[in-house]
């Protein structure tokens, strides 16, 4: 078991219309940019701090970006030695795993606007891990918290909790660690796809959509 934070092992990476590899975890790098105007989807992955660096396996940025795209391949074969084909990291695709504590800041497609009812949607894969939502009008903030929710598939967030009429910014925070990972007995080593799994983020209510 591990106490405290001295687990979280993150890497940092910058993203200027291109995904550039940083230290262990980042394998896998691909452009992160749609080029639909007007879509209701992340159109850009601005930044991201993935934990779990050393074992986390799904760090394509690129998967967040668009519609969902999340598949489960049951046809796999476990990892030996556990017999549970989920330990296989070919067993998910189509997400990027935060790590614990880790996060990401996407460019919208659209411009959020505060419209009737859930303004944001969060597509979350693998299990009901808890986020913390923010948004902002510029990529650098000042950034305004939608919240704390588990997502089990995906959960909604209402943009009025900010006080913002629009954002055009997503951060995405895993809150696995700080939840579920402080207290004795918790079992949180780093794994395939530790901390929440983002499959995708998508406007309900935007100016362009």
């Amino acid at each position: 078991m591990i106490h405290g934070r001295t687990f979280r092992m993150l890497v940092s990476v910058v993203l200027v219309g291109f995904v550039g590899m940083a230290g262990l975890g980042c394998s896998r790098s691909s452009p992160v940019e749609t080029t639909a105007e007007e879509d209701p989807f992340a159109r850009r992955v601005v930044s991201a701090v993935l934990g779990c660096a050393a074992v986390n396996v799904e760090t394509d940025l690129q998967e967040i970006v668009g519609p969902p795209g999340y598949t489960v391949n049951r046809r796999v074969p476990a990892v030996s030695p556990s017999t549970d084909p989920k330990s296989n990291p070919d067993y998910y695709t189509g997400f990027v795993s935060l790590g614990y504590g880790g996060e990401i800041i996407i460019e919208m497609g659209t411009e959020l606007r505060d419209g009737p009812g859930a303004d944001l949607r969060i597509y979350q894969a693998v299990a009901d891990e808890p986020i913390e939502v923010f948004v902002a009008a510029s990529p650098g903030g000042p950034w305004k918290s939608l919240g704390i929710k588990y997502c089990p598939e995906s959960c909604d967030f209402d943009l009025s909790a900010s006080g913002l009429a629009s954002a055009r910014y997503v951060r995405i925070v895993d809150k696995d660690y700080d939840y579920n990972c402080t207290r004795l007995g918790d079992n949180c080593q780093c794994y395939y796809t530790a901390g929440a799994d983002i499959d995708a983020v998508e406007a309900l209510n935007g100016y362009d959509s």
